[in-house]
This record gives C-alpha cells, sequence and structure tokens, in this order.
C-alpha cells in the first residue's frame, strides 16, 4: 500500500522518526506542481529563498504502476523517458536518480543552471550556507547527492549511500500500515499518504524535548501547536504508542510554572505569543492512555493538566461570571481570535471579547476527561471537586449560552449580556462534552446540522452555515475543517446518533480521497460547496498562502473516520 499520485506542494522531508533532525535549519522540500523535482526551503535562508532541483519531465509525464510511489520521503516513479526517484537520505540529504538522457536543473534566485557531466556544483543560498550537489554516472543512470551545509563544504564527493538500500527502508514503513483490501485502490492510496503526513510532520528530540514531537505542516507552520498536537497524537496512537506519549509529553514540558500553555513553540521554548489554545489536552491525554494502559504517562501528564486548566479558569473569565471567553486581538483584521482555533471567524467580527461557546465547551469536556485520570490514579479528593466545576460550566454554558428562540448556542457580549446572533460550527460543540440536554438534540440537529441551507453543505460541515452573510470560501467563514468535524462526530456518537457521525466521516473521506486523486495531498481545509480545489480557497483574505497541503490533522483525522475510532 503506497501513496501513489504526484503530490502537488506536498511535503518531502526527513523524518525524526528515522534519525536526527535540525529545527533551525529545517531543510526540507516541497514536490513541485508542473515538474518532477523539488523546491527546497530552510529556516535560516533570506526570506523568500528557495532552492529548485527538478527534471526537465511534466509530472504529466508520470506512468503510474503498481511499483508506483509518491511519498513523504521516497519518490519513485516511471516516466515518458525511464525512471525517476529521490529519496531523503538524513536531515540535510537527499539523494536522485534519473535515466542520462533528462536534463537536469537547479534553479535559485539569480542562478540558473543546468547540470552535465560528473561535477561537484555548490549553490550559495546565503553568506554561511550553500546546497553542494555532486553528480555522477551509475548503471546507464545519473544519481545526484544534493546536501544542505556550511558555505564551503565538500561534502558531497564522499557521500555515496546505497540509494536502493535506502528506498527499500523507507518503502518498508507504508508496507507494514494496515489497510482493508476492500476499499479501492484511490482510498488505500490516500490511507498511505494520511500514514505519510504522521511521520513526515515528527521531529526528534532535541533542545529541551526529550522526546519526539510533531508540527502541523513542516512549511510554513513549523513550530509545535497546543491543539494541533492532541489530534495528531489521537491518530498516532494508531502506529506508534510512544510517539502518541511523547507528542503530548513535549507539549506539557514546555509549560510555564504558572500553567500557562503557548499557543505554539518551538524545541528551545521560544514562544510565539503570549496567548494559549483550546483545552483539549486531557482529552488526548486520555485517549492515549486508554490504548496503552500506561500509568506512567499518565502520572506525568496529570499534575500538569490540572495547572493549565487551572490557569485558563483563572486568567480566561474577564467578568468573573463563571463562563470564559478567548482573548480577541483588536487590532487585526485576519486573525481576529487566535486563540480559539477558529481564528478569522465571522463570530468574532464584534467588539470585544465574548463569553464563548467553543472555550466553555472545550473546557467541560477536559474536565470531564481530567476527572477520569484523577479516578483511574486515585486521587478521589480532586475527583470531586473537578466533576462540581465541569458540572458548574456545562450548566452556565446550558443556561446562558442557549437561544431558545433559535434553538441554538451563541457566544454573549460581556458588554450587554446580548446573544452575538452569528451562527458559527462552534455551536455544536456542547455536544462533544455531552452537555447537550436531549430536549434540545433532535430539534437542533434537524433545523441546523443536517439543513442544506445551514450547515449540511455539498462537503459537509460549513464552520460558517449558508444563511449566515458572511458565508464564504475563507478559511474559518465557510470552509470544511476535518478536525472540527470529527469533534462534533465524537459528539454525536456520544449522543447516540452514531448513523450522523458515520454519514459525516463517509462524505468527507468520499471528497478527501477524490482531491488526494487528482492532486496528491490532503489539504488543511476544504470548499463546503466542493467546487473548488482546497488550493484555490482564499486563507485570511490573502491570495499568496492557500489551503496548505499534508495537513497533519487532517491526515490524521482523516485515518480516524476511515477506522471508525471515536475517542469518546
Amino acid at each position: 500500500m503506497y501513496p501513489d499520485v504526484w503530490a502537488q506542494g506536498g511535503i518531502f522531508s526527513f523524518s525524526g522518526l528515522d534519525g536526527p533532525t535540525e529545527f533551525q535549519r529545517n531543510f526540507m522540500a516541497l514536490t513541485m506542481t508542473e515538474k518532477i523535482g523539488l523546491k527546497f526551503i530552510s529556516l535560516s535562508w533570506p526570506s523568500g529563498d528557495e532552492a529548485y532541483f527538478y527534471f526537465d519531465i511534466d509530472i504529466a509525464g508520470i506512468e503510474k504502476d503498481r511499483n508506483t510511489i509518491c511519498a513523504h520521503d521516497i519518490i519513485d516513479v516511471d516516466t515518458d523517458i525511464g525512471r525517476v526517484s529521490f529519496v531523503a537520505v538524513d536531515y540535510r540529504t537527499v539523494m536522485a536518480r534519473a535515466p542520462e538522457n533528462a536534463i537536469t536543473v537547479v534553479n535559485v534566485p539569480g542562478d540558473y543552471r543546468i547540470i552535465k557531466g560528473e561535477d561537484e556544483h555548490t549553490v550559495s543560498m546565503s553568506d554561511d550556507e550553500a546546497l553542494n550537489i555532486a553528480a555522477r554516472q551509475c548503471n546507464g543512470r545519473r544519481e545526484f547527492v544534493i546536501r544542505y551545509g556550511d558555505a564551503g563544504d565538500a561534502c558531497c564527493e564522499d557521500l555515496w549511500p546505497d540509494m536502493d538500500e535506502i528506498m527499500a527502508e523507507r518503502r518498508r514503513y507504508y508496507e507494514t500500515k494496515d489497510c482493508s483490501a476492500a476499499l479501492t485502490s484511490t482510498a488505500r492510496a490516500c490511507m498511505a499518504r494520511a500514514y505519510g503526513i504522521l511521520k513526515a510532520n515528527v521531529y526528534a528530540p532535541e533542545g529541551l524535548l526529550e522526546g519526539c514531537w510533531t508540527t502541523p505542516d513542516r512549511w510554513p507552520h513549523k513550530f509545535m501547536w497546543l491543539w494541533d498536537s492532541v489530534f495528531h497524537s489521537l491518530a498516532n496512537v494508531e502506529i506508534d504508542h510512544k510517539l502518541a506519549q511523547d507528542t503530548l509529553k513535549s507539549v506539557l514540558a514546555l509549560q510555564r510554572e504558572d500553567g500557562f500553555i503557548a499557543i505554539a513553540a518551538d524545541c528551545f521554548g521560544r514562544k510565539s505569543e503570549e496567548i494559549t489554545q483550546p483545552p483539549i489536552l486531557a482529552w488526548g491525554v486520555w485517549s492515549v492512555y486508554a490504548k496503552t494502559g500506561d500509568k506512567r504517562f499518565l502520572r506525568y501528564c496529570y499534575p500538569r493538566l490540572r495547572n493549565y486548566l487551572a490557569w485558563d479558569t483563572a486568567n480566561r473569565d474577564l467578568d468573573r461570571d463563571g463562563l470564559l471567553e478567548g482573548l480577541v486581538e483588536e487590532d487585526s483584521d485576519v486573525c481576529r481570535c487566535g486563540e480559539s482555533g477558529f481564528d478569522n471567524s465571522s463570530m468574532f467580527d464584534y467588539e470585544g471579547a465574548g463569553n464563548s461557546v467553543e472555550f466553555n465547551a472545550f473546557m467541560a469536556n477536559d474536565l470531564d476527561y481530567l476527572s477520569r485520570i484523577a479516578r483511574e490514579l486515585g486521587d478521589e479528593s480532586a475527583v470531586t471537586e473537578i466533576e462540581s466545576g465541569r458540572d458548574h460550566i456545562a450548566s452556565l454554558i446550558n443556561d446562558k449560552l442557549w437561544d431558545d428562540e433559535d434553538g441554538f448556542y451563541y457566544d454573549t457580549d460581556l458588554k450587554t449580556g446580548r446573544f452575538r446572533r452569528t451562527r458559527a460550527v462552534t455551536g455544536f460543540l456542547p455536544l462533544l462534552a455531552g452537555i447537550v440536554p436531549q430536549d434540545r438534540l433532535g430539534a437542533m440537529i434537524d433545523r441546523y446540522l443536517i439543513n442544506r441551507e445551514e450547515f449540511w453543505t455539498p462537503m459537509p460541515l460549513a464552520t460558517v452555515p449558508r444563511s449566515e452573510p458572511t458565508y464564504c470560501d475563507d478559511m474559518w467563514r465557510g470552509p470544511v475543517w476535518l478536525n472540527v468535524n470529527y469533534m462534533i462526530a465524537v459528539g454525536l456518537v456520544k449522543s447516540g446518533r452514531e448513523d450522523l457521525a458515520l454519514e459525516i466521516a463517509d462524505r468527507v473521506c468520499a471528497i478527501v480521497e477524490r482531491n488526494y486523486g487528482q492532486s496528491g495531498v490532503l489539504y488543511e481545509f476544504y470548499d463546503a460547496e466542493d467546487k473548488k480545489c482546497p488550493r484555490h480557497l482564499a486563507r485570511k483574505g490573502y491570495t499568496g498562502i492557500r489551503a496548505i497541503s499534508d495537513y497533519h490533522w487532517s491526515g490524521a483525522v482523516y485515518l480516524l473516520f476511515k477506522k471508525r475510532l471515536w475517542r469518546l
């Protein structure tokens, strides 16, 4: 089972599961969209600089067969002029191979060249750093070593590892993954791509982190993000128990003494902003423990989780009414509330913070799992306290954030106490917490969730409904995010509506697979109308960066949906 569609703009990188990585340089590549080749990127290069190494062969010339593999660390394809291969050797080395008659091009700002013969070439990327490229003839083909290093290094001429041996090792990762033979060939290949995403976005232990850690994508997000890491762990535990544990322990390892955990950080503890993200860590920790049964892991996480949720309670209730609010970034037009995770949603098109349905639903859900952890560890006195806090916030959500007139959960304005009647998919998140009364459930589902003029779009579920004036194709203002669908599906299962959860999963997976078959990647978010390729959707109003390719939680949730894994 291999991913077998050329990935247009997909991640190509050496995984921390295979050996050391180096965050500061973060040497990696993206596959090109027209030619068979790679666009190399590094954190330490001048902004916007990138190096293209490619063979002058259109991707349309790929001849698909049973040996084709287009993965995150190995590419091996037949073309109309012969076999072309790439493999990630280590964190700064890639090897390539092509027929002798393939025209080989290196293109960087101010330096375009065609590589001929068996010379070594140095391509300067900054005053201190360079790509060193060596070429040689080998059994009627040409092989290349592309190595990132310091300027002046002659680091390629003596580095000719056995390319076939490394390629066989990279293939084995996919050969060990389970996949039902009953699935279509596209679905099997898409599952393989998802498994590859889980591997590609892993960094090795470095700096302050003793275990592996994960990132949403090696470029451009590149840091370790709080709630992203939880979704990664939910799927990682299916393939590697230690990786799943390390994914969460790494987030907790960078916690401040007062309990605060930053939205994102690197392995040296450098934080991008003084804001946090939705509290879903206890859910992730319990889900991993339920699969592994490792109480040492639970004992490591438990005090840190209590400290984190206590920090949220103490610092995110501005009016001290018991309901939490995410910080609103008043001076930003494109990211109004990064702390929420739904950063540019139209539910933030108001002045100031509001009592938040999603923040409070997440808190109620995490307190539920924290109480399970406390009980499992025998801390019965804490169980009573935690459950009391959970019941209190659940009661406030149902009393203060439920609108009887509309039959929906809304944020409320801190100053006026009135509902902010901008519907968003966050109104369904009390399902995740398992706190929606049964007498509200059916009407809310019929009136909004499965209503085609609301959230039940051709690809469900829209992040704001079709009925909203702000509905469009820009990130959280309409497009579909797999992690949100998963949380709501889990909530539906908790509420006795697994039938609807399965329908969401099946519809989402079918569209993800079709997009994979067309472009070879899994995207950050998808068109709710199912008309546009995700790379053509808007991203916070920008036209440059669009939906990111090979987004980690999309791969993770796709696998969870495909395997019917509800992390309750």
